[in-house]
């Protein structure tokens, strides 16, 4: 068994590694682009934080965005809350085929080209980490449509 020190910094070395890794799958409108930030914070007790950091830039001056959807593939998620610079956002998740299927109602639309709205979703999920032993266990899906990042 590890010690306390060497558990925090094993903890620390997971967390930091996790920084970069994304969620499975994004559905992107060809009018506009995205870019992520993601993190993911694994608890003494194996539940995981997922923040999800977005900016989404309109390509166009004639569409619009006014909701954004995102598939994680993580089957239970809780605690989901999503905001923007005016505050919380309206969401909802539905299960689908290899995860779920978040989606975030913007509070202002996405107008005019080259404009940008960043936005946060996070939520909790068990299905990421899992202590077998003294050993954790680390599970992330890996990207599925890559070159739409």
């Amino acid at each position: 068994m590890y010690t306390k020190p060497v558990r925090k910094f094993l903890l620390f070395v997971v967390i930091l590694l996790l920084l970069v890794v994304f969620p499975s799958r994004i559905f992107a409108s060809e009018y506009f682009s995205t870019s992520y930030y993601v993190t993911y914070t694994v608890k003494e007790d194996g539940t995981t934080r997922a923040t999800i950091k977005v900016t989404l830039t309109n390509k166009t001056k004639d569409y619009f965005a006014s909701s954004y959807k995102i598939q994680v593939g993580f089957e239970n998620i809780d605690n989901l809350a999503a905001s923007d610079p005016d505050g919380p956002l309206t969401t909802k998740k539905a299960s689908v085929e290899g995860g779920t299927e978040i989606e975030a109602s913007f509070n202002k639309h996405v107008v005019g080209e080259g404009n940008k709205l960043t936005y946060a979703i996070s939520f909790d999920t068990p299905d990421i980490a899992r202590k077998d032993g003294s050993v954790w266990e680390i599970n992330i899906p890996g990207l599925e449509n890559s070159e739409e990042f």
